[in-house]
Parts: structure tokens; C-alpha cells; sequence
């Protein structure tokens, strides 16, 4: 079965470092983080999706409005389970 991904890139008024450590807590809560690296501001962990497991990756960057961030996912399963592992930590995010 072929690894499926999704990515959205949402915009937070905060800084980055705000935001970083708001979507390290965020994915901490719905599922685990495996990686973090501070100096280039990425997370990686996963989240489920009904009974799949789904990977996610997210990276910082600032903006001018803000702080950009890029939440990315992929499942073994379908593609819309991928997309649901994005929306899950974008909702959690509260955007």
C-alpha cells in the first residue's frame, strides 16, 4: 500500500517560538511527539485516524503576520485518512 499525504499551512499572530511551543503542546495532546528540532523549528509525531496511525510533521517559519505554519501528515491507509490527521491538529490549534 503507497503512503498517502495531506499539508495545510495555517497563520498564527504570534511569534514563532509562541507558536512552536503552542503546536509542540498541541500535538503532545493528540497524540505523541517523536522529534523536535528547535533550531530549525520542526515537530514530528503521530496521531491516529480512526484505527490508522497517522505521521505529522510540523514546521514554524515566521511571516509577516504572524507565524506560518505548516502541518503536514501521511498514512499508509487512504489518502483521506492523511487529511484527517491534518485537520485533527489544525482544529486542535484552535485556527
Amino acid at each position: 500500500m503507497s503512503v498517502r499525504h495531506a499539508e495545510q499551512t495555517v497563520i498564527i499572530d504570534e511569534g514563532t517560538d509562541d507558536a512552536f511551543a503552542l503546536a509542540q503542546r498541541v500535538l503532545d495532546e493528540i497524540g505523541t511527539v517523536s522529534h523536535v528540532d528547535l533550531e530549525g523549528r520542526f515537530l514530528q509525531g503521530t496521531t491516529r485516524s480512526g484505527f490508522q496511525r497517522v505521521r505529522v510533521g510540523i514546521t514554524a517559519r515566521p511571516t509577516s503576520r504572524g507565524t506560518a505554519l505548516v502541518v503536514e501528515a501521511s498514512s499508509h491507509g487512504t489518502r483521506s485518512q492523511a487529511r484527517k490527521g491534518v485537520s485533527r491538529v489544525v482544529g486542535a490549534l484552535g485556527v
